[in-house]
């Protein structure tokens, strides 16, 4: 394999580091949501899967999935291989 493909790979797996932190903040955000539901009183809850209500919350952003403690040591370990692999080969 020539540098450019080892780019090539890297880039892919920042793409899937995207999208697995997008996962992770739409979960975290249904998760607040159940929250919220579950600490409504049962006359109250109007069964709403709008998570706008949430969203607001600073801690509930893409950003903080993307630098979580699930993504991080993956990624990065991924990350060490891809430039170990480059710089040896």
């Amino acid at each position: 394999m020539r540098q450019r493909e080892y780019a090539g790979h890297s880039l892919g797996s920042g793409q899937n580091l995207g999208l697995d932190a997008y996962f992770l903040w739409q979960e975290r955000l249904f998760r607040a949501l159940y929250d919220r539901v579950r600490l409504t009183d049962a006359a109250e809850v109007d069964f709403s899967m709008d998570i706008g209500v949430v969203r607001a919350d600073p801690r509930l952003t893409w950003r903080s999935a993307l630098i979580s403690r699930t993504l991080v040591p993956f990624y990065g370990a991924l990350a060490a291989v891809v430039i170990i692999v480059a710089v040896v080969v």
